[in-house]
This record gives structure tokens, sequence and C-alpha cells, in this order.
């Protein structure tokens, strides 16, 4: 099973070095075999002591439509739409 056409955007980008914290606000989509996925993020990040490695990440996205997609995903592969079963990679 083949995602094309995969962007991300990020619109909007906090950071606060003393804290050694970020905050992103993040658009994302991609095709699929059952229709266009498109997501919006807010991800929060907190880094180590020097910056250079994240010790945190935490993400808020639309639940409700991530389930209802992936629904139409294990749909679509269940009736042999697809070429690999949900959870294995390719």
């Amino acid at each position: 099973m083949k995602h094309t056409a995969q962007a991300v955007e990020v619109a909007d980008q906090v950071f606060d070095e003393d804290q050694r914290k970020a905050a992103l606000h993040v658009f994302g989509s991609a095709s699929s075999p059952v229709g266009k996925y498109e997501q919006e993020y807010t991800w929060f990040l907190t880094f180590n002591e020097d910056g250079t490695k994240v010790k945190r990440m935490e993400e808020m996205i639309d639940s409700s439509y991530l389930a209802e997609f992936f629904k139409r995903l294990h749909d679509y592969v269940e009736v042999g739409g697809g070429n690999v079963k949900l959870g294995q990679t390719q």
C-alpha cells in the first residue's frame, strides 16, 4: 500500500532558549488509497541541557479524525485492497 504526495508545513513556531522548549503548529497531508489524509498537529518539545537532543515531545492531534481515517484504511486492507496488513512495513 503506497502513500504519496506527503507534505508537512510548519505554520508557526515559538522557541524559548532559556527554558529549552519549543512549540510548533504544523499541518500534514498525504494521499492514500482511501483518500487524502490531512491533519493538524501541535508539538511541544523539551530539549536537554545543551539543546542538542529532544528529551520530551508532546503531540496534540485530532484523534477523532485519525480514528476515522484508520478505520477506512483498515477496511480497505481487510477487503484485499492493500498488499500489506496493518502494522507491517514494506
